[in-house]
């Protein structure tokens, strides 16, 4: 096999696992309709106003549940404001 024709075939499966992987990140964000939005662990440290560790206790915790895809953590912008209004329980 020639080593143009190679790249090519190279170029062709790293452009469908992309799309693939772009499909999956517009399901996450646009879940049910537009109903659930979800932010990755930047935005929501931004609108808590929380450092890294701190987030990561919330997880522990269960104080604020999340869902994690291909490695990347993602909440859910319902759950993230349900804590801005005031401490809730942990679940179990």
């Amino acid at each position: 096999m020639k080593l143009p024709l190679l790249i090519i075939k190279v170029i062709f499966t790293i452009s469908k696992q992309l799309k693939a992987i772009l499909a999956e990140i517009k399901q996450i964000r646009n879940s049910d309709a537009g109903e659930d939005k979800y932010l990755d662990n930047t935005d929501v440290m931004r609108m808590l106003n929380l450092g890294p560790r701190s987030l990561h206790r919330y997880r522990t915790s269960g104080l604020l549940p999340y869902t994690k895809t291909r490695g990347k953590i993602y909440y859910r912008l319902a759950d993230v404001k349900a804590l801005q209004k005031g401490p809730v329980q942990a679940r179990s």
